[in-house]
């Protein structure tokens, strides 16, 4: 028998009103939402106990929040997603990825922001690929058990301006608020340069307070307070490897295959300009050497 924890322990009435009011809400709209999550809230008590938690435990907030969940997620198009719905080249940059946990054992998402870049044509795939990576971790750490949750790393080394992109900051933060159930712990932000200070800054107004306290700043001498090296990737200090964490599934397509098949909708300028792109980030990421080329 799974022991709730205390600040998941809702009374049974409050499940069976909230699955009760969803039904009747939505028994018609299937169509329209993502069922197959809402077929496991009818039947997984704590997964339900999550969404309920970000409304405090309140039924009627609880299903309206549950219920704008179910929508965005079907206009979103996650139901059917895959990892091998995104190209191959986000696995070979690695800059959204799960690998590790914290001292606390609670799974963690990487985002390295040096190897982002705001260009039209894949900002919508990128996002899907965030929301993707950060719902692995969720459901990772509940497979873990009830005291777990996830943790956020946004790695700032050597980012600059070109780098920094306040509507992709502000989806993902707007994501974690408004469509996830409770569950991370906290973000961490390594290394943020001082550059980017007006940034944060800006960031920071659109956030309530509650998801600012979840915010922590750590340099490369306290990292390892939050993460030991051996759950961290070599270029943070850790001990992992490159093929540790850019795994490649199989059935991979490129960006130009995946639009020459019409699940990506790209011009060729645009399609042009993504590939110089990840040509620059291939000479950063695996630089030539004489050694190399001997």
């Amino acid at each position: 028998m799974t022991v709730v924890p205390v600040h998941l322990s809702y009374p049974e009435e409050t499940l069976k009103s909230v699955r009760s009011k969803l039904v009747e809400k939505l028994s018609n709209k299937r169509s329209e939402i993502d069922s197959a999550l809402l077929d496991r809230l009818m039947n997984d008590d704590l997964l339900l106990r999550r969404y309920i938690k970000r409304r405090n435990g309140d039924p009627e907030t609880s299903v309206t929040f549950i219920s704008s969940v179910l929508e965005w997620r079907k206009r979103m198009g996650l139901p059917d997603l895959t990892e091998t719905s995104f190209p191959s080249e986000f696995y070979e940059v690695g800059g959204i990825y799960n690998y590790g946990t914290d001292t606390q054992g609670n799974p963690v998402v990487h985002i390295r922001i040096r190897l982002f870049q705001k260009i039209e044509g894949i900002l919508d795939i990128l996002k899907k690929f965030s929301i993707y990576q950060m719902y692995r971790a969720d459901e990772l750490a509940a497979s873990k058990g009830p005291e777990y949750g996830w943790v956020l790393v946004f790695d700032c080394t050597d980012a600059s301006i070109a780098n920094a992109d306040i509507d992709m900051a502000n989806f993902v933060s707007s994501t974690l608020r408004n469509y996830f159930p409770s569950g991370q712990k906290y973000t961490l932000v390594h290394r943020l340069p001082w550059l980017l200070s007006a940034v944060k800054t800006l960031v920071y107004t659109m956030l309530p307070g509650y998801v600012k306290k979840k915010i922590r700043f750590c340099d490369e001498k306290s990292l390892n307070e939050h993460i030991d090296k051996e759950n961290l990737p070599d270029y943070l200090g850790g001990s992992g490897k490159t093929n540790d964490y850019r795994v490649f599934p199989d059935g991979l397509s490129t960006t130009r295959d995946l639009t020459t098949k019409g699940i990506l909708t790209m011009s060729e300028d645009q399609l042009v300009k993504t590939n110089q792109y990840y040509d620059k980030l291939r000479q950063f990421l695996y630089p030539v050497t004489e050694e190399s080329t001997k």
